[in-house]
């Protein structure tokens, strides 16, 4: 799911990844604490896929949504009944 994939990235972008090979790797290297936190019923999406989601977003647009969300407890409407980052 997007916001998983999404949450992915940003983590490994504040970890230091430079490229979405890095992405993938750090991914991969924390797959046991992202399983706990994110729905990836496809393991851990490959390089290629960040990239292709990520060149399908609009920037503005998901500025804005991290921009919401960072102002709302948890994330968002309904936050208190849902797992994190799902």
């Amino acid at each position: 799911p997007l916001p998983s994939l999404l949450f992915l990235a940003l983590t490994a972008v504040i970890g230091g990844a430079d490229t979405w090979v890095d992405v993938e790797e750090f991914g991969r290297d924390h797959r046991a604490w992202f399983k706990q936190w994110l729905r990836l019923p496809h393991g851990i999406p490959a390089h290629d896929t960040f990239g292709r989601v990520f060149a399908l977003l609009d920037p503005t647009q998901l500025e804005a949504g991290f921009a919401q969300s960072a102002d709302r407890p948890g994330g968002g409407p309904g936050w208190q009944d849902r797992p994190a980052f799902t």
